[in-house]
């Protein structure tokens, strides 16, 4: 799009910014959400239960105990500690997670794997672009789409635009056309225009 069709779409095709994609934007795009383990202790000092689970997320060694605890579930602290200990295992776990998010429906585990595919070191566009259409749940469509604003380039805007229609056709009142738009946005250099107004 050259920047007049770029500013008509923007203006025909707002971001909610009460939506999920949009919620999920703005969590892994702020580097200040990860949390550190000696945080997570130190806000817990009373809370026994949740200083374990910080510490058996600390320790996950297989992709199937990844997988387990990337369904569930967990508070704040914990939620952001689990996504910080899968990206310091991407090698370990990216077949996994690319296996699991084409058939997983448990919306924990596919904002989990949406921090992952945003924030891994691995470029994940080609994965997604080629099999994106075997992915079952739209939502998870929706947060793949993304995670192509984060690692793809002006090439996947086509494609994108082509899932906002989809999505708005085909899923009206569900919000999943937001994270191919903000991807949109986010590829075309637009990211200010996301921020919250305060």
């Amino acid at each position: 799009m050259n920047q007049e069709q770029l500013q008509k779409y923007v203006v025909s095709h707002q971001i909610n910014p009460l939506s999920a994609p949009y919620i999920n934007y703005m969590t892994v795009a702020s580097s200040g959400m990860r949390s550190k383990l000696e945080d997570t202790l130190a806000k817990w000092k009373d809370n026994e239960q949740e200083i374990e689970i910080a510490e058996i997320i600390r320790n996950l060694s297989t992709p199937e105990e990844f997988f387990k605890w990337m369904r569930k579930p967990l508070q704040g602290n914990n939620k952001f500690l689990l996504r910080q200990v899968a990206l310091e295992n991407e090698e370990l776990i990216m077949d996994m997670m690319k296996k699991r998010i084409l058939t997983n429906r448990t919306d924990e585990f596919i904002e989990c794997a949406t921090d992952f595919f945003v924030k891994c070191k691995e470029d994940p566009t080609e994965w997604i672009m080629e099999n994106y259409r075997n992915i079952r749940d739209p939502y998870a469509q929706s947060e793949m789409c993304l995670a192509l604003g984060f690692h793809g380039d002006l090439s996947c805007e086509e494609f994108l635009m082509e899932q906002v229609e989809t999505f708005r056709r085909d899923h009206p009142g569900e919000n999943y056309e937001q994270g191919p738009l903000i991807a949109i946005y986010i590829l075309n250099g637009l990211e200010e225009e996301l921020q919250p107004n305060v």
